[in-house]
């Protein structure tokens, strides 16, 4: 029989044997998705909400990090300002001398 359906078809019998082998995967496959399609929802959504998840956090890490950057740029701004306001009304110097008093700090 099995030879008959190959002359008849003028196809090897390596062609025929891929494609009984392909066919009964897409019917295995097939009977799988129909029976456990909820199943495999439910996993693709958890996966989803599991990435959307972790990728959040690392979000809210990086926007952190930089808030912790510019708050530190906004102290340095600060300090340097009362500094000037100091040198500047304290012990009068000129604004040329406390910049590069403040730069020899630095």
């Amino acid at each position: 029989m099995y030879t008959f359906v190959s002359d008849v078809l003028h196809v090897q019998n390596s062609t025929l044997d891929s494609f009984v082998f392909y066919a009964v995967a897409a019917i295995v496959l097939g009977v799988v998705l129909f029976y456990f399609w909820k199943v495999l929802a439910l996993g693709v959504f958890g996966i989803f909400c599991m990435s959307a998840i972790f990728s959040h956090n690392a979000a809210l890490e990086a926007v952190a990090k930089n808030s912790d950057d510019s708050s530190a740029l906004t102290q340095a701004i600060g300090h340097k300002k009362e500094f000037m306001e100091d040198c500047l009304t304290i012990a009068m110097n000129t604004k040329d001398s406390c910049e590069s008093i403040y730069n020899d700090k630095q």
